[in-house]
Order: C-alpha cells, then structure tokens, then sequence
C-alpha cells in the first residue's frame, strides 16, 4: 500500500528526506549537476521534470519504485488575511467568500454593523445596504465600474466563470506580502475595499486596518481539491508534474537569492470547500506592512 506524501512546500528538503529519504545534499547534487539547463529555462514549465523525477525514484529508499509511489496527497499552501488576533484563526475554520459573508463570522459582523448583510440565492450570493437589494450592474457605467463588474463576477459568476466560492492560496509563503495580487489585503478583505469604494461607504475600511493585525496562513491541502489559478483542467497526474516543477523551480531561485514574490503560482481549492481547523498548519503575523 502507498505511503500518504505529504509535501510542506516552505521545507521542501526536509520533505524529501520525510518521504523519500532523501537528504538535502542528494537533491542539490541534483541541481548542480543539471545547472546549466535549469538556468537557461524560461519558464517552470520548460523544466524536464520527468527527468527530476526518475532521479527522485533512483535515490529513493527501498519502498520508493515507481512514479506512483512519489505522487503528492498533501501539499502545503499559504494565505494572506486580517484577523483581530491569533486566536481567531485558531479557533475558526478558513472560510470561502459565500460562507465567511453569510454565517457568523468577524467580516459578517462587521458588515451588519453597517447595515450591510449578504444572502445566499439559487447558487448567488445578494447583498442588501440599508434594507435594499444592490444591483451592481447600476454602477458599471460610473467611475468604479470596473469594481462593481468584478464584484458581480464573484457573487453571481457571468458567462465565462461561476461565482467566486473558493479559498485561495499561494504555493509558498516566502516572501508572499510583495506578491502585488495580495499587497492590498495586508490592510483589509479585497471584497470590502471593493464594496466601499462602489457604494461609497468608506467608513467600511476606515477603522478595519487599525482594529485588524495581518496573518500569514499555512494549511495543508487534499491535491485532488485544487487547482492552479491558469491550469484549471489539468488531471491528477499533470498536476503532481507541474508541483514537482514548481517545487524544482523554487529551490533554484531560493539557492541563488533570487526567489520574486510575483513567480509564485496562485492556487485555488474547489468552490464550496472551507480549510479546516485542523488542517491549519502554521500561522505567522506580519508585523510590517508594505
């Protein structure tokens, strides 16, 4: 029977040796015999990753003897969120944008207190300020309404894409603050910048960033349940690969100090499912903001 791989994305080496019984040495032995060619590549996905792998499985222990055996059940991911304190991410579940607007949770409140609540409908999530139903599409033709389409696309999806009910992640946590796609959330949730600025309720923001400290969270994740952010379709085994290429990619760029916030891929986990208490892995609070 096949050993359960668990991969902790942010020690990638100690994992090997976990797993694989590979130490630290074997893999940069790896590395270096092979540096002219990783370095030339232009992309992960240019990195002969079978070729990674039968080495993997040729330095292996004794019950490492096929592809199938290194296949990765569990990987870590990281996220970016404002909580009031630690203990509040330890005491509660990280939820989808549906489920932490609609049930009791510290964003939900703190919408209510402002005369905002938010109700799930046939599939759609609907917001209600001051008692009335907000159609975004009333805003599309005014100066924030890029936003008000973009929130539309996230709580009702259009023709291209579902409504937005995934947590979502980045594959490693080092230096994950200077990723320009989650700069902004160091200070508060995307979705209630967005709401504020298209409504225009900026009391919605004004006293969160001061109320609310910022987290680095880790958790472990099913790899069956995600999915690259610009490779939805890819089955189980192309997305063990394209780990493995990541995992190859990061250790080079971290060798040489040359690991960019911006080259880490964004990972989502299916719509509808909320990361665990117990699947939180490590949780690191940003002292200063960018």
């Amino acid at each position: 029977m096949k050993n359960i791989v668990k991969i902790d994305s942010n020690n990638i080496y100690q994992s090997f040796m976990d797993n694989f019984g590979i130490n630290k040495g074997v893999v940069e032995e790896y590395i270096y015999s092979n540096l002219r060619e990783l370095l030339c590549v232009d992309s992960v996905k240019e990195i002969n990753v079978q070729k990674f792998i039968n080495y993997i499985i040729s330095k292996s222990s004794d019950s490492i003897k096929s592809v199938e055996d290194i296949y990765i059940d569990k990987i870590t991911i990281s996220h970016l969120t404002t909580r009031k304190n630690k203990k509040e991410l330890e005491n509660n579940p990280i939820r989808n944008l549906f489920n932490v607007l609609t049930e009791s949770t510290t964003l939900q409140k703190h919408f209510d207190k402002h005369n905002i609540i938010f109700k799930k409908y046939k599939g759609i999530l609907r917001m209600y300020n001051d008692g009335i139903l907000v159609d975004f599409s009333d805003y599309y033709n005014k100066s924030n309404g890029p936003t008000a389409r973009m929130i539309s696309r996230r709580f009702e999806g259009n023709s291209f894409y579902g409504p937005d009910k995934c947590v979502n992640g980045f594959l490693f946590n080092k230096e994950l603050k200077s990723n320009g796609n989650v700069r902004h959330i160091q200070y508060y949730p995307e979705i209630l910048e967005n709401i504020a600025r298209v409504i225009k309720k900026n009391e919605l923001i004004n006293d969160w960033q001061y109320q609310n400290k910022t987290f680095k969270v880790t958790f472990w994740v099913d790899v069956n349940n995600l999915t690259f952010d610009n490779n939805k379709y890819l089955n189980y085994k192309r997305k063990i690969f394209l780990i493995y290429r990541y995992l190859l990619y990061f250790l080079i760029k971290d060798m040489y100090s040359n690991w960019d916030g911006h080259d880490n891929p964004i990972i989502r986990l299916k719509d509808g499912i909320d990361v665990s208490r117990k699947d939180i892995y490590l949780i690191e609070e940003i002292k200063e903001r960018i």
